[in-house]
C-alpha cells in the first residue's frame, strides 16, 4: 500500500520555531519532506520577514493545492499582540495582494 507524501512548506521567524514545528509534525508521525523559509539572520525582524512573505507563500499553496500534496505552515509569535492581531494582519497582508483571505478549509 503506498502512502501519500506530502510536503509541508514553513514559514517561521527563528530556529527556536523551527524546532519546535519540527518535533511537534515528527511527535504525530510527519518526517518530511519539509521546505524551509526562515529569516535570515540579521537582515530584518522575524516577524516582519513572515508577514512579508506570507501572501507570496499563500499564492503559492493555492495554485498547487489542487494537485500537490502540499501544506503550507505559518509560525509566528504573537508578542506584544493577541492571536486575533496577528491573525488580522496575516488577512490584512493577503488583501493588499488582492488576494482572498484564508477559507476555513485552508
Amino acid at each position: 500500500m503506498s502512502q501519500r507524501r506530502s510536503t509541508v512548506v514553513i514559514l517561521w521567524e527563528d530556529r527556536q520555531q523551527e524546532v519546535f514545528a519540527r518535533y511537534f509534525f515528527q511527535k504525530r508521525g510527519f518526517r518530511g519532506p519539509f521546505a524551509v523559509k526562515i529569516c535570515p539572520k540579521g537582515k530584518q525582524s522575524g516577524e516582519q520577514y513572515v508577514r512579508e512573505l506570507y501572501s507570496i507563500e499563500v499564492k503559492a499553496y493555492r495554485s498547487k493545492k489542487n494537485y500537490l500534496a502540499i501544506s503550507l505552515v505559518v509560525v509566528i509569535d504573537a508578542d506584544k499582540y493577541t492571536v486575533a492581531d496577528r491573525l488580522h494582519q496575516l488577512d490584512t497582508a493577503l488583501e493588499e495582494d488582492s488576494q482572498l483571505r484564508r477559507q476555513e478549509d485552508e
